[in-house]
C-alpha cells in the first residue's frame, strides 16, 4: 500500500510539538463583543463561561497547524473540551496560554493548555 491509497498521515514529529507562549491582555471590548455575539445581555462586562476559547484559540491555530498540518487539517474536529473556570476572566487580565499535544496513539489526538498564572490566582486550567 502506498501512502496515495492510505490518505494523509499523522507525522511522528508531532510528538513534543508546542505553541505559545502568548499573553493577551482581557478588556472590557471584547468580553461585551463575545457576550453581544452569543445574545448574552449581561448588565456589564463579565466573561462568559467559555470566554476561555478567544484567548485559547490563537495558541490551538498555530498548535493544530504545528502538528497536523494543511493535509489533514480539513479532516480534524474539535470533540470535546474540558475545561475548569476558577475565576471569570475580568477586563485587565493578562492571561499567558501555551499548548502542547500529550503523547497518544492513532488518529485520536489531544492538546493540553497551561495557564501561566500572572496573579496571585488563576483564571482557568484546562
Amino acid at each position: 500500500m502506498t501512502t496515495e491509497t492510505l490518505g494523509p498521515t499523522l507525522s511522528a514529529s508531532i510528538v513534543g510539538a508546542s505553541a505559545g507562549p502568548l499573553t493577551q491582555t482581557i478588556d472590557a471590548r471584547w468580553l461585551m463583543a463575545y457576550n453581544a455575539a452569543l445574545s448574552d445581555a449581561l448588565p456589564r462586562p463579565v466573561a462568559h463561561p467559555l470566554f476561555a476559547v478567544c484567548y485559547e484559540w490563537p495558541v490551538s491555530a498555530a498548535l493544530r497547524e504545528r502538528a497536523i498540518g494543511a493535509a489533514i487539517a480539513s479532516l480534524s474536529v474539535h470533540a470535546s473540551h474540558d475545561l475548569v473556570v476558577h475565576r471569570p476572566p475580568r477586563a485587565g487580565d493578562r492571561l499567558t496560554t501555551t499548548g502542547a499535544p500529550p503523547r497518544s496513539r492513532g488518529p485520536w489526538s489531544t492538546s493540553r493548555w497551561r495557564p501561566i498564572r500572572t496573579s496571585s490566582r488563576s483564571s482557568w486550567t484546562p
